[in-house]
């Protein structure tokens, strides 16, 4: 560690002090949060994103960790708002297609004939749509971008049943360690039996 920090200097700090600025802050404040978001596909007044800071606010301490690892893999968040890297993203989106509001816009294909006589005939060959986003679906997220993706719900309670449902049993990000450690434990195999 003297290597990274002078050992002088860690006299002026309280181990907790030390921790924090290490390891960040051990509470997740919503008011954090609220001031490094942006929203796609949706605004700060709509019923949906009201909900949601509603919802989190409500949750304890833990519930707000399980949610941090849940949007970025991490359990906390730094101890300084300015050394949050990424901008923290809310996003509705259509659980059907997993498309946002500007994908959901008709498609078509377009293909251009070239006549013998110079003349240029374009034809739309398909157009398609996507179907109405069922409410009430689970949310997900996207570690890398730090990004949750909302459906649509019915209510507040159905938006917290759902979000608690999927911080506490959607841990794909762990799925690292469990093949670590499936590793681990297959060591002695070939390179074949994977």
């Amino acid at each position: 560690m003297s290597w990274i920090v002078p050992v002088p200097l860690l006299s002026l700090l309280t181990a907790r002090q030390l921790e924090q600025m290490v390891c960040g802050m051990p509470e997740i404040c919503c008011e954090v949060l609220k001031k490094v978001v942006r929203y796609r596909e949706v605004d700060e007044q709509h019923a949906l994103v009201q909900w949601f800071w509603q919802t989190l606010e409500e949750f304890s301490n833990e519930e707000r960790v399980l949610f941090m690892r849940f949007v970025s893999g991490r359990s906390r968040l730094p101890a300084n708002t300015a050394d949050i890297s990424q901008r923290f993203q809310v996003m509705k989106v259509d659980r059907v297609s997993g498309a946002t509001q500007t994908d959901r816009q008709l498609s078509s294909l377009t293909a251009a004939v070239r006549l013998t006589d110079g003349r240029l005939i374009r034809s739309s060959l398909l157009t398609l749509s996507v179907p109405p986003q069922p409410y009430d679906s689970l949310p997900t997220s996207q570690t890398c971008f730090f990004q949750l993706r909302l459906p649509p719900y019915s209510s507040q309670a159905v938006m917290a049943e759902r979000l608690r449902y999927a911080i506490n049993n959607c841990r794909s990000i762990d799925m690292d360690n469990y093949m670590l450690s499936r590793n681990v434990d297959n060591a002695e195999g070939s390179d074949t039996d994977y």
